[in-house]
């Protein structure tokens, strides 16, 4: 195995033994695999945070039947909304499968790159960097719509109009502008801003 990257076409048993890369059309065809491997990869990221947006979403709602307490005529048809158990049972599998493919595929890239072949090494590279062209925003929007979800469902306790006993209740989204005026806010990551 080569410990320094090297630039031929001839590659005997790469990944696999019974894999050999004798020709050029072989090794041009593995790269461009690899390259849509790698974009691939992106891709599932995007699915799997779309999977985790919808977890949230559901979660969210048993949160906000929790914090309206016991006043459910606000809510539709004055009941609660409940998760089943199907729901939760194809979340679980569809994250379970999401997550398995993105860690084998993860793996089956490293390894590739670890052969220190210099054209695979910039076939993935190039394959990574146009997913995360193609899907970077994608997540990224994703990903901040997951706080929002979070942040509107966070429950704190806070006194009701000069009573002694504290009332649960959700809080509302918190603007940019209104950080600065809010005395604790519940952000993304848990962290908390005093004021």
């Amino acid at each position: 195995m080569q410990m320094f990257f090297w630039w031929s076409s001839k590659y005997p048993h790469f990944l696999f033994y019974c894999y050999n890369i004798d020709s050029e059309v072989e090794f041009v065809f593995t790269c461009l695999l690899l390259f849509v491997l790698a974009v691939a990869i992106e891709g599932l990221k995007v699915l799997q945070a779309k999977q985790r947006q919808r977890d949230l979403y559901l979660r969210s709602k048993q949160l906000q039947t929790i914090c309206l307490g016991q006043d459910l005529s606000l809510l539709p048809n004055g009941r609660s909304p409940t998760v089943t158990w199907r729901q939760r049972l194809f979340l679980f599998i569809w994250e379970l499968f999401a997550w398995v493919n993105l860690q084998i595929l993860s793996l089956l890239l490293m390894l590739s790159v670890m052969g220190f072949n210099g054209w695979m090494f910039l076939s993935i590279a190039m394959g990574s960097g146009l997913g995360y062209f193609l899907f970077g925003t994608q997540l990224m929007k994703i990903n901040l719509q997951n706080c929002d979800i979070v942040r509107g469902t966070f429950c704190v306790l806070a006194p009701s109009n000069g009573e002694s006993t504290p009332i649960l209740r959700a809080t509302p989204t918190v603007s940019s502008t209104s950080i600065r005026e809010t005395s604790q806010s519940h952000l993304c990551h848990g962290n908390f801003i005093g004021a």
